[in-house]
């Protein structure tokens, strides 16, 4: 028995001693996680999530501007700021351009859906966001391209304009219902001006003619022109500034009866001086590498064979020079019409070493007719004249004569490429 009371007073001793133990504990714990809460509530970061939140759930009913300023206090960067806005935006448009098409279903169900009336994104985003937070940064890095030439400063000046100018376009074309009236488009030419006039006026001397040489005169024109004959920069720089004279000469030329036999003397003296420039080879490369004419399709058939594509305007400039010589021999009067058949097969055995060499037996079946057919006429008593044109991508079509037949009174001198 007593040993039971003794070991009953020992339980009992050392249960009082755990709760009096444990009680100040509890209460420590109790008062450490009161305060980790206070502390959590009073943590910036967690109240700056807790701003965002409220920020985010504000973005589907506050004004744009209010996002905008919003998320920037909230200290997000430019771009999450241009997402977010951009996006909102975007799923405004969205919900808009939906209940239009709801809409159109519901009431208009039996007839085609209509190609107009739907909400434009222009004005339902791109205009807004450009009001809000400017250009596009990725808008203005590609305006910005063409002008890798200026100084940082100025290609950002140019790419503004352009982009100014392209937003003015875009909202007379957003206007416009129906084909262009007379008062669009010469309000489209006016932008045109202003811009063309704002560009130059931001640009030095020395600037402006590194602009001029890119994007002046016959750039536009000549571009593709330029790719296919693989232009180097030395040439471009030669070859381009020869070109836009030719074409300022060419407007002060009278327009009368006299104005062919005047423009291709022109013509010609500016292909005299790019053959002393460039030389024959890089000459005649330009003077036939264009895309509207047979040039390509040479070029292709030619490589394919296994055989130079310089070849391909060796090809055609022989045909060319031929094809004068066929025409001097139409309007010689000493001979009759036997006399000048007899003069072009005389004309074919002697280009016919040179035509095999250009355009071997094997390869003429993949030629292109125009690159061919030259030279069996010449057999039958026709001819063909291949006029090159210094400027603009068109091809001019040659058309077949009979030597028989009177010359053509239009009939006068054509630029030809000839070795300095």
């Amino acid at each position: 028995m007593k040993i039971l009371f003794i070991l009953f007073l020992t339980v009992s001793l050392t249960a009082n001693a755990w709760l009096w133990w444990r009680e100040p504990t509890a209460l420590a714990d109790t008062v450490m996680a009161e305060k980790k809460v206070a502390k959590t509530q009073r943590d910036p970061a967690v109240e700056q999530a807790r701003a965002a939140a409220r920020l985010f759930a504000a973005l589907e009913t506050g004004d744009p501007a209010q996002w905008r300023d919003g998320l920037r206090a909230a200290g997000a960067d430019e771009v999450t700021v241009r997402a977010l806005v951009e996006g909102r935006l975007r799923r405004s448009h969205a919900e808009k351009g939906s209940a239009w098409q709801m809409e159109q279903l519901r009431n208009a169900w039996w007839r085609n859906r209509p190609t107009t009336g739907a909400p434009p994104i222009r004005d339902d985003v791109l205009a807004p966001l450009r009001e809000l937070l400017g250009p596009d940064p990725f808008d203005l890095a590609d305006a910005e391209l063409p002008y890798l030439f200026l100084a940082p400063e100025k290609r950002r000046l140019l790419a503004l304009i352009d982009l100014d100018y392209t937003e003015l376009g875009s909202r007379t074309r957003q206007a416009r219902t129906n084909a262009a009236l007379k008062a669009e488009t010469d309000e489209q030419q006016m932008l045109n001006r202003e811009r063309q006039r704002d560009t130059l006026a931001a640009l030095t001397a020395e600037e402006r003619a590194e602009y001029e040489l890119r994007f002046g005169g016959t750039a536009a024109t000549t571009v593709r022109r330029f790719a296919t004959m693989e232009v180097t920069e030395q040439e471009f720089r030669v070859i381009k500034p020869m070109l836009d004279t030719l074409q300022e000469k060419a407007k002060t030329l009278p327009r009368n009866a006299a104005w062919p036999a005047a423009y291709a003397e022109l013509q010609q003296q500016s292909l005299d001086a790019l053959v002393t420039s460039v030389g024959f080879e890089r000459a005649i490369d330009y003077l036939w590498a264009v895309e509207s004419g047979p040039y390509r399709n040479i070029v292709r058939a030619l490589r394919e064979a296994g055989r130079p594509a310089h070849d391909a305007a060796q090809l055609l400039q022989l045909a060319s020079e031929t094809g004068d010589r066929a025409a001097a021999i139409h309007r010689d009067p000493a001979r009759n019409g036997e006399q000048k058949r007899a003069a072009l097969v005389s004309l074919q055995r002697s280009v016919e070493p040179k035509f095999a060499a250009l355009a071997p037996p094997d390869v003429r079946p993949a030629l292109p007719q125009e690159a061919v057919a030259w030279f069996a006429d010449l057999g039958e008593g026709r001819y063909r004249r291949y006029q090159p044109l210094l400027t603009g991508e068109g091809w001019s079509v040659p058309s077949v004569r009979e030597v028989t037949m009177p010359p053509p009174h239009t009939d006068g001198p054509i630029p030809i490429a000839r070795r300095r």
